[in-house]
């Protein structure tokens, strides 16, 4: 019978849950929703999937909770969702366009900042600070309060925000009745930069790297001794040319006669043959055949101190024709 009972309850149990109804809530729980603010709204169900219907009549499936953001007046209104084919009461989203009383805004940083950064924030209200604290959403079921240091404060103060570690969070603040409220700040967090990270192989890419470094420089090198010497070549030429223009300028290209120097005789005169008469110093005189007999030959011997200054006397024909006799013997 105990078990029977059990039975009995584990299968009404998915009936009832099918049959209970959803709950939509609104996560800030606005009074009032102003242009530029972001509102959530959440099926409180177990069951899935659920379906939003927006006041415009489309239907967002699958989406829970469903951010809202407030661009315009037509994004106000009620919204319900639907599961199991069960509807849940509406939830109203009331939007004005202007009566905020206060201005909080960003002192120092970013509306994005990297995880684990943080920012500076300023509250001002003309009207003073007294009573007034600031709230912060960063998901979940309700937002948290943050408390301000107002001792000495007057219509103005800064503070700095907490960590900032998830994707979105929210600050806003009100009055301690939280009938005024300022407009939110949206913070935002991306990945913190890593460097990159070399490869592994970054020992052969260094060397790769050096041995083009050397080639270049190799390349450079011989440019630089190459442009020299076709500077040093091209100058050559133009001292050349500069050469042959002016012996063209001066009619020298052609050979020139050597002249005589002046005053002076020839060093080279041509000896003339003695004319009549006994032979003068410095001349000579060819020889006569006389009575020597054919085959036969004379030796010329020098005359001794006896004889006339450069002359000459044939030496006699010996007994034996074919001998000669040597001068001076």
């Amino acid at each position: 019978m105990g078990s029977g009972k059990h039975l009995l309850l584990i299968a009404v149990l998915p009936l009832l849950v099918r049959c209970q109804k959803p709950q939509a809530l609104m996560v800030p729980a606005f009074k009032m929703a102003f242009i530029g603010d972001t509102v959530y709204l959440k099926c409180n169900t177990s069951a899935s999937p659920v379906t939003w219907h927006k006041p415009n009549g489309e239907r967002i499936v699958g989406e829970d909770p469903l951010k809202v953001e407030i661009k315009n007046l037509n994004d106000g209104g009620f919204y319900w969702c639907e599961t199991s084919g069960t509807k849940s009461d509406t939830v109203s989203v009331n939007v004005m366009e202007s009566g905020l009383s206060a201005s909080l805004t960003i002192e120092t940083g970013h509306q994005n900042m990297w995880k684990g950064g943080a920012v500076i924030l300023k509250l001002e209200n003309k009207d003073g600070l007294q009573g007034w604290r600031c709230w912060v959403y960063r998901g979940g079921e309700k937002p948290i309060m943050v408390s301000l240091k107002l001792e000495g404060v007057s219509n103005s103060m800064v503070f700095q925000t907490a960590d900032l570690n998830v994707d979105e969070t929210i600050y806003w603040c009100t009055d301690k009745g939280r009938t005024q409220r300022s407009n939110q700040v949206i913070l935002t967090t991306s990945d913190a930069w890593e460097a990159p990270v070399p490869p592994e192989e970054g020992g052969k890419v260094g060397i790769v790297l050096g041995i083009l470094l050397v080639l270049l420089g190799m390349l450079v090198v011989i440019v630089v001794v190459g442009l020299r010497r076709r500077r040093r070549s091209e100058e050559g030429r133009i001292y050349e040319d500069v050469a042959l223009r002016s012996k063209e300028e001066r009619g020298d290209d052609k050979y020139e006669t050597l002249e005589k120097a002046s005053g002076r005789e020839r060093e080279y005169d041509t000896l003339a043959g003695a004319s009549g008469g006994e032979p003068k110093g410095g001349e000579y005189e060819p020889l006569k055949q006389g009575e020597t007999k054919e085959g036969v030959y004379h030796t010329l011997g020098a005359e001794g101190a006896a004889g006339g200054e450069g002359g000459y006397e044939a030496v006699g024909r010996k007994d034996k024709p074919s001998e000669s006799a040597t001068a001076g013997e």
